[in-house]
């Protein structure tokens, strides 16, 4: 083989190689061999569009934008979908099983089919509206964000999100530091099994955990501080018969 020869079958394989790799970017979604996410938007151009291409999600996964796609996506098609856009609306909506739009059927969809729903919390409307709004209505819209999360929906902060949904978060389980950052409580509670509770034994369940509701016995006596302290920070005070049956008790 001369050269010339040599060179023309370079060239061939490259613009071979070439054609492969082009091949596979214009391929179906649904003949790639990367697994899918759905990325449930209401609107272009927003943190979402950042989020998706600067962190390491883009090099595992194709994404597919839900309102791109006008909401005609099947889920089936999907290994997990990432919502963002939850205003409260939409909150009410999914958490009382009424899906009555694009978005709406697809996240009420995805919940049925037990797939994986990841929610930045920056993008949950109701966060926005922690410090301004009366106890007992942000505690009762609270309720339906609780509901999803005790069905399996992961909110966690943009910072952490990445890692939830590539290690389930396993590289932050020690690390409480991390776990600071999220900018909107955690749901759940804890049980504090004393006579007396102070504003102390509330502070400090509050600022280890921000555990948004605290179980106390039906006989246990509150300070007006430790009143005060939960009200200011919206958590909720039960009086229960057994607090040694909720998880987290304290003493």
């Amino acid at each position: 083989m001369d050269i010339d020869q040599l060179v023309n079958e370079i060239v061939k394989r490259v613009q071979a190689k070439i054609e492969d790799r082009e091949n596979v970017c214009d391929a179906p979604l649904n003949t790639r061999s990367k697994p899918r996410i759905l990325i449930l938007n209401d609107f272009h151009k927003s943190k979402c569009d950042e989020f998706v291409k600067s962190s390491q999600l883009f090099d595992y996964y194709d994404m597919d934008y839900a309102l791109q796609e006008e909401y005609d996506c099947q889920i089936s098609s999907y290994e997990a979908v990432i919502a963002f856009h939850l205003t409260n609306e939409y909150l009410g909506k999914i958490a009382n099983g009424i899906f009555d739009s694009g978005y709406t059927r697809l996240f009420g969809e995805a919940l049925l089919a037990g797939k994986k729903i990841f929610l930045p919390k920056e993008e949950i409307e109701l966060c926005t509206y922690q410090k301004s709004a009366p106890i007992i209505y942000y505690r009762r819209l609270a309720d339906n964000l609780q509901l999803l999360t005790e069905s399996g929906v992961v909110a966690e902060s943009y910072r952490v999100l990445p890692d939830f949904i590539l290690n389930g978060g396993s590289d932050l389980k020690d690390s409480k530091v991390e776990r600071k950052s999220v900018h909107c409580e955690t749901f759940g509670e804890v049980g504090i099994c004393k006579h007396v509770i102070t504003e102390r034994d509330i502070r400090k369940v509050w600022e280890e955990s921000k555990i948004q509701k605290i179980v106390i016995g039906s006989k246990a006596i509150l300070t007006d501080l430790a009143r005060e302290y939960a009200d200011k920070q919206k958590i909720m005070i039960v009086r229960s018969d057994d607090t040694h049956s909720v998880r987290g008790e304290r003493r």
